[in-house]
Formats: structure tokens, sequence, C-alpha cells
């Protein structure tokens, strides 16, 4: 009969359990990534926008986009124009909850920062509403022209003008109804008055 000696059955036995601590740990650091890539969208990869516009004002590659005022990607590869394509070649990478809000009338314009100096995409959003199950990842994007760009900027002012109005009158209506509950306060005291 062969004796083992007790050291090395507790060595071997807590190898085993630091190994398999160890593979537990790891399983459980997957599983997290796997579950909070996928909630946060680590792994469904970047959406593209593609346009074509005359001056990069400043430009360049990894230059912020924004949509709404809020950062959604940059600018990964521009492209100088040559003589059979005129123009600078944008390629955008944003996230897709973004892409997915993106109409496809919605337009790009380069703008500088006057505080940094710094030059970024805006895209600024169509009047279409957004195709939320677009099948593809890339759209392409047409750039504002002068004339579109006074064009929103005076429908927005008209659309700001058109609510203010309403709010005016939804002022005044406020103000009929005051008068008119103040009156009916009056008769209600009246009244309380002759009964007493």
């Amino acid at each position: 009969m062969m004796i083992f000696p007790m050291r090395e059955i507790f060595v071997s036995h807590g190898r085993a359990r630091r190994i398999g601590l160890l593979v537990a740990g790891g399983l459980l650091v997957l599983s997290t990534v796997i579950f909070f890539g996928n909630r946060y969208e680590w792994f469904a990869g970047r959406y593209l926008l593609l346009t074509t516009l005359d001056d990069l004002s400043g430009l360049k590659v990894s230059s912020p986009v924004y949509y709404h005022s809020v950062q959604i990607g940059r600018v990964v590869w521009i492209r100088v124009p040559k003589d059979d394509s005129p123009g600078y070649k944008l390629r955008m990478r944003v996230n897709r909850r973004p892409f997915r809000r993106i109409s496809p009338d919605a337009r790009v314009r380069v703008d500088v920062s006057p505080k940094t100096r710094l030059a970024y995409v805006t895209i600024l959003p169509g009047r279409e509403k957004p195709d939320r199950y677009f099948p593809g990842k890339v759209k392409v994007l047409k750039p504002v022209s002068k004339g579109e760009q006074w064009f929103r900027m005076i429908y927005d002012i008209l659309e700001g003008l058109e609510d203010l109005s309403t709010a005016k009158i939804k002022e005044s209506d406020i103000e009929e109804l005051k008068t008119e509950v103040g009156r009916l306060q009056e008769k209600i005291e009246e009244l309380e008055e002759r009964q007493k």
C-alpha cells in the first residue's frame, strides 16, 4: 500500500482551487463584457455618412461631427478633389442611434468654433421623417448650399415667430380667463351675501 504525503494533497487541492477561481472569474468578466457590450453597442460597429463638400474650412481627419448640438462621431477620411471628381469627399463614422435619426434629406455643413478656431461638421436635420429601419450602414448626404442655408434660417425664424404669436394668443386667452374668473368670484361673493 502506497501512502501519499499530506503535503502533496493539499498543494494540488489548493492549485486546483486557484485554477477554478481563475476560470470562474474569467467567465464572469467575459459575460459582463458581452452583456454591457450589447447594451451599450460596443460591438455594433460604426455607421458611415458620406458627403462631398466644396470647401473644408480647416476640417481635418478626426474632426468631430455634430447633430442637434451633440457629438455623434468623427471624420475618418478626406479625399482631395481630382480632375474627374470635383469636391472634397468626406467619410464620417457615427454611432448607430443618431444614424437612425438622420433623415435622408439632412444636409451637411462645415462650421468653425469661434472659441477654439477648430472646424467641425454639423448635420442639419431634414424635413422628412427619418427611416428608423434603414437597411444599410451608409447614408449619402448633400451639402447645404448658401441659398438653402438662408432659406433654412428664414424658415426657422418664421417658425419661431409663429410659436411666439401662438404664445401671445395663449397669453391673451389666459388674461381673459383671469378676468372671467375674477368676475365669477365677485358674483359668488354677491350670492353669498344675499344668502346671509
